[in-house]
């Protein structure tokens, strides 16, 4: 099964805690932590990645120090110790969530809800999914807009190809009936959920099998800082 998690990212930190707790991602990803000149940016960053290692202790009966992770060629994180699972993360705004499954590979976007403009869906959608936005009431366009954004991120994500898979060069379909599908021309088998997380925000995840989680489950900060010992 799909497990998805979610936590709510502090609105600020003591410089000396968020150094303390940046130590646990390893020295690289601490140091790109650390560069961020915003202090959001790097807790969005900090937090996405103690979410995925604390969800990881328990799958896999390891020490916060033991989880080990590693990227693809395409920027795709993985484990690279200690287990079989597959999890990707996402941030936005104030929540970071995480995509588990042990049965296959997973991809995961969140995105806040803004004013987008119809040109950033006609220069990155597919020309199918350009008309289903323009014939969208107008008032449902904005929520249909990031329907389309996140589940086109938790695809790309998925697959693992990063930016050599432009987002024109597949289409969601969305029907009715609630499904959820991709014309792709990759041979990925691809299935997909949407959960309600927040009203202000959409959360799409993308998994090459089609059992999901019913619910995201949310936990605290308090939650990941006591079982990571800190």
């Amino acid at each position: 099964m799909v497990e998805i998690y979610a936590v709510e990212i502090p609105s600020g930190m003591e410089r000396s805690r968020l150094e303390e707790l940046a130590a646990l991602a390893g020295p690289e990803k601490r140091r790109r932590i650390l560069r961020y000149h915003r202090q959001e940016d790097a807790l969005r960053s900090l937090v996405a990645d103690l979410l995925a290692r604390t969800v990881l202790m328990d799958k896999c009966g390891l020490a916060a120090a033991e989880i080990e992770f590693a990227c693809s060629e395409y920027g795709k994180p993985y484990l690279r110790s200690g287990g079989s699972w597959a999890f990707n993360v996402s941030h936005a705004g104030k929540w970071a969530a995480a995509a588990f499954s042990q049965r296959a590979e997973v991809g995961i976007d969140i995105e806040e809800i803004r004013p987008a403009a119809m040109e950033i869906a006609e220069s990155f959608f597919a020309p199918a999914e350009v008309g289903s936005l323009q014939s969208c009431p107008p008032d449902e366009r904005l929520a249909f807009f990031y329907d389309l954004w996140t589940l086109k991120e938790s695809y790309v994500k998925f697959v693992g190809k990063g930016l050599s898979l432009p987002l024109d060069s597949f289409a969601m379909r969305m029907g009715t009936d609630g499904s959820i599908a991709v014309d792709s021309a990759l041979p990925m088998a691809a299935h997909f959920r949407q959960y309600e997380l927040d009203p202000g925000y959409k959360l799409s995840v993308c998994s090459g099998v089609p059992d999901f989680a019913g619910h995201a489950e949310v936990v605290s900060f308090a939650e990941l800082e006591e079982r990571l010992g800190r």
